[in-house]
């Protein structure tokens, strides 16, 4: 019999296991979720920095595609024409207008006295012949006063006179296509001036 007074001793034992078993649960599970989220903000991290990877050698294989389609610096007006006949071909190559552009604005063109000086007595018909018709077919219409100073400079070139003799009526239709388009956009009185006198050269429209 127990003693009147005296609760018995096994009691509070049986709770506090229960309390610290329930403790210990909750504990468990904190636990767990922590590890979940610490585990998902992992694979978060992880899948933006693979798309951040992707991205970059993405752009890296884009500027290296764009360098492997440009042409080389050219040093020479010899190496200039092997390099614009290669994509020219007659008028016949599968050169798009922006690789013929690219092409075309290897050429010294800043002045007139830079452009002969890089031609020098090298000019052939067959070269101004093509050099013509490729910028009416890569400048217009959004580069056409590109264009036209590029033409303005070419009409210095020396010998030019002599191998305009020798143009047809494609060469002369397309110059005055770009020295017209060029000066329809209203360019600057300076630039209208080299305009006029190029196309009074060129004996065209413009």
């Amino acid at each position: 019999a127990v003693a009147p007074g005296i609760a018995p001793a096994t009691a509070p034992r049986v709770q506090t296991v229960s309390e610290d078993s329930s403790r210990s649960g909750a504990s468990k599970a904190s636990a767990t979720a922590a590890a979940e989220l610490s585990r998902a903000k992992q694979k978060t991290k992880q899948a933006v920095n693979l798309e951040a990877a992707k991205q970059t050698a993405k752009r890296v294989a884009e500027r290296a595609s764009s360098a492997s389609r440009s042409p080389p610096a050219l040093t020479t007006f010899t190496a200039f024409e092997r390099s614009f006949h290669a994509l020219w071909k007659g008028g016949k190559g599968g050169a798009s207008p922006a690789e013929l552009a690219e092409c075309l604005r290897q050429l010294p063109a800043s002045s007139a006295e830079s452009l002969c000086g890089f031609v020098g007595d090298c000019m052939t018909e067959e070269t101004l012949s093509g050099l013509l018709l490729a910028t009416e077919r890569s400048m217009l219409p959004e580069s056409a006063a590109e264009g036209a100073a590029l033409l303005c400079h070419l009409r210095t070139v020396r010998r030019f006179d002599m191998l305009w003799m020798f143009v047809g009526t494609k060469e002369k239709a397309a110059v005055g296509a770009v020295l017209s388009a060029a000066q329809a956009q209203q360019p600057e009185p300076a630039a209208a001036a080299a305009i006029a006198a190029a196309a009074k050269k060129y004996g065209v429209k413009g």
